[in-house]
């Protein structure tokens, strides 16, 4: 899977909570997008070998 289309499920999921009102507020929303990146950025220093976004699916 290359990255756009991780980003792309990731953004669905957001989407799909909003919708589910899992995430009420914008604020919500920004920093769901937040933590998620900032998750693959962290991982993606301990491995490498992923790219920022493949790592959501592992």
């Amino acid at each position: 899977m290359n990255e756009r289309e991780n980003l792309k499920n990731m953004l669905e999921k957001v989407i799909h909570d909003t919708e589910n009102n899992k995430i009420k507020t914008t604020e919500e929303v920004i920093q769901t997008l937040i933590d998620e990146l900032t998750s693959a950025k962290s991982k993606m220093v301990s491995d490498p070998g992923l790219t920022m976004m493949n790592q959501f699916y592992h």
